[in-house]
C-alpha cells in the first residue's frame, strides 16, 4: 500500500467510517489526522500507521496486539486506545481520545523548563500511570516530552501518556525502513535499551522519567546538548551528573530522587515506579509541596458482573469514533 501525501489524503474515508481532514503531526511511524466520524459527526483524530509497518502482516498483528494489551488500562492519566484495525484497503489505524492542548515537548522548547511544584504535579500523576501499566505487565518503554501531552479542561492541565503499544515496535519496524530513518529522540531512553537489550522492562520507563524530572526542573537534558550518537554513546558508559551541577539551588531531597532515577545500572535506580512515585511524594512533603494523591486505576477485567472480553468489547466498540489530537508519533 502507498502512503499518500499527507495532504493528498484530505476528504479520504478510512474504515468506512472515519473522513480524513487536516495534518495534526507526523513521525516515523506515520501520520495523525483530524478527522471527523461520518455517522456521528465527532472531531476526532486519526492515527494511521506507516505501510512499511502496514503492509507486514507480522508486523502489522504485532503492532495491534500490543495495542489491544493496552486497552487493559483504564486510567485517568492514560489516553484510551478505543479503536483500531485493519481497513479493506489495508490501512493500519488506531483511534484515541481528542485532547485540547500540547504536548510536554511543546511547552519545553517554549518555556525551557518548568516552576518547580508544576513539574511534581504533572509528573507524579503520570508515574501513577506508569505503575498502573507495569502491573499489567506492560513497559511503555517510549516515555518522553512528545509523548506527554498536556490536556487543557475546566478543570486546569492535566498531563496524560500517550503512544502505549508503540515502542516495542520499533526494533522490527526499522528493519523495514531506510537505515536513515529516525524514531524519536535518544535522550530519554534508558542504558539498557539504548544497548539494545532483548528485554526492557519497568526499570527502562524509570530512567525515562528521571531524565524527564531533569528536563522541567533544569531546563537542561542529562548529558547537554550534543549529537544524538555521542548523546547515545554517553548514555551507555557514564554516569549522568547530578541535577544539582545544573541547577544547585534544587532541594537536596529532590536532587536525590532524580540521580537515583538515573542511575546506570537497573539496580541502582528505585526498584518499581511506584517506589519512585513515593520517593517524590516524600520529598515533596519536605518542601512543602502539595501533591494530589496517588491516582487509581481501573483494570477491565475489574468491572463487577462483566467479562474482560466483554469490557473490552465495549470499550472498542461503542466510541469507535474518538481519537488523539496532536499525537507524538
Amino acid at each position: 500500500m502507498a502512503l499518500d501525501a499527507p495532504s493528498d489524503r484530505q476528504g479520504t474515508i478510512i474504515a468506512d467510517k472515519f473522513v480524513l481532514g487536516r495534518v495534526l503531526g507526523r513521525g516515523g511511524m506515520g501520520v495523525v489526522y483530524e478527522a471527523t466520524h461520518r455517522w456521528t459527526g465527532r472531531r476526532v483524530a486519526l492515527k494511521l500507521i506507516h505501510p512499511a509497518l502496514a503492509d507486514d502482516p507480522e508486523l502489522a498483528t504485532r503492532f495491534l496486539q500490543e495495542a489491544r494489551a493496552a486497552t487493559r488500562l483504564h486510567h485517568p492519566h492514560v489516553v484510551d486506545v478505543l479503536d483500531m484495525g485493519r481497513a479493506d484497503d489495508g490501512t493500519v489505524y488506531q483511534a484515541l481520545a481528542l485532547l485540547e492542548g500540547e504536548t510536554l515537548g511543546a511547552r519545553l522548547k517554549r518555556e525551557g523548563r518548568l516552576p518547580r511544584d508544576e513539574a511534581l504535579r504533572l509528573l507524579g500523576p503520570l508515574m501513577d500511570a506508569l505503575s498502573a501499566a507495569h502491573a499489567e505487565g506492560i513497559v511503555h518503554r517510549d516515555v518522553k516530552p512528545e509523548n506527554v501531552f498536556l490536556r487543557r479542561d475546566a478543570g486546569g492541565v492535566q498531563a496524560v501518556l500517550l503512544d502505549f503499544g508503540m515502542a516495542k515496535l520499533l526494533d522490527a519496524f526499522s528493519t523495514a525502513t531506510p537505515s536513515s530513518a529516525v524514531f524519536g529522540t535518544p535522550h530519554y531512553m534508558a542504558p539498557e535499551q539504548a544497548l539494545g537489550a532483548s528485554k526492557v522492562g519497568p526499570a527502562a520507563d524509570v530512567w525515562s522519567m528521571g531524565a524527564i524530572l531533569f528536563a522541567c526542573l533544569s531546563g537542561e537534558l542529562p548529558f547537554g546538548k550534543v549529537p544524538a550518537a555521542a548523546y547515545l554513546a554517553r548514555v551507555v558508559s557514564e554516569d549522568p551528573p547530578s541535577i544539582r551541577k545544573v541547577l544547585p539551588e534544587l532541594a537536596p531531597c529532590l536532587a536525590e530522587v532524580v540521580d537515583r532515577a538515573l542511575a546506570r545500572k537497573v539496580s541502582d535506580r528505585y526498584a518499581s515506579m511506584a517506589e519512585l512515585r513515593a520517593a517524590i511524594g516524600k520529598a515533596a512533603r519536605k518542601l512543602g509541596t502539595a501533591l494530589d494523591a496517588p491516582c487509581e486505576t481501573r483494570a477491565l477485567a475489574a468491572v463487577p458482573g462483566w467479562s474482560r472480553r466483554t469490557v473490552r468489547l465495549v470499550a472498542l466498540g461503542v466510541v469507535a469514533c474518538v481519537v488523539v489530537g496532536s499525537t507524538a508519533l
